[in-house]
């Protein structure tokens, strides 16, 4: 997904630059300091800390698989925190179990450093998990086939293929409110076009991640939306024009598409392995 990020990166970073000069302000920064006094006085930062997440980004550069990346990650996490703040093991498990909870009498502040823990993501187990299996219903009883075959006339080239899995996740967004089903269904429902094409199928995955993923936040009633609202304050409708990898990457991806490029095909067993097609 490089090939399609990397220049969004790159034209948003320019574009924040140029914002950044050229709009003023008057946030309030006066609690900066309370929450810069509070980390100093109650964390050891050290640059030993940087340790676990570059060992965590080296693991995926090197494209080791995720679980052993994320063991790794647990593992030098929790050295980090017995080493450098003084935990110990039982207080480990328990942050892993159910995450941090600070008593700092400042409920802004305990709402930020409060986080984390299995706990937290049981709701997002519960709805992968809902979301897969309404997927793989409506996927072997053959209704995404169905709806398929009424837009086949939509599927006719590479580029109108990848238009249409991206609009498809898009409305899958807007209806469910939900980023997994935006890629989930789609995915299933377009699987099969995209072997017609003899295309590979990271080029659907590198679509669903256009449409689905990055879209989310920019559906004000979706779950990614709600969270951005609550953590900074602000209404998807204004912050929407400044979210420019979001809406920039679906775009750039069409492009690419329509005009081939980086759109790898799949080869025979003979030029390269299965797992690889």
């Amino acid at each position: 997904m490089l090939y399609t990020t990397l220049p969004s990166l790159i034209i948003s970073l320019v574009a924040f630059t140029v914002i950044g000069f050229t709009i003023t302000g008057n946030g309030d920064v006066s609690n900066v300091s309370m929450y810069t006094d509070y980390i100093q006085q109650h964390f050891n930062i050290t640059p030993w800390l940087f340790i676990p997440p570059l060992a965590v980004i080296l693991m995926i550069a090197m494209k080791i698989p995720a679980i052993p990346s994320l063991i790794v990650g647990v593992v030098l996490g929790g050295a980090a925190y017995i080493l450098f703040q003084g935990g110990s093991l039982g207080e480990y498990s328990d942050i892993i179990h159910t995450g941090v909870k600070m008593d700092t009498l400042n409920s802004k502040m305990d709402m930020l450093f409060s986080r984390g823990g299995i706990e937290s993501m049981y709701s997002v187990v519960i709805l992968t998990l809902i979301s897969l299996a309404l997927g793989g219903i409506m996927n072997h009883t053959g209704m995404l086939h169905s709806i398929v075959l009424k837009i086949s006339g939509l599927l006719k080239s590479v580029g109108s293929l990848t238009a249409t899995v991206i609009g498809t996740s898009v409305f899958v967004n807007i209806i469910t409110a939900n980023q997994y089903l935006a890629v989930i269904i789609p995915g299933q429902m377009f699987e099969e076009s995209y072997r017609n094409h003899k295309l590979k199928l990271k080029n659907l995955t590198s679509a669903l991640e256009a449409g689905g993923t990055l879209t989310a936040p920019l559906i004000p009633w979706n779950s990614n939306a709600v969270f951005v609202f609550l953590t900074l304050g602000v209404p998807v409708v204004k912050l929407a024009p400044y979210a420019i990898l979001c809406w920039l990457t679906p775009i750039i991806v069409i492009v690419f598409a329509f005009f081939n490029i980086k759109m790898e095909r799949t080869k025979t067993p003979d030029e390269e392995p299965d797992d690889q097609q």
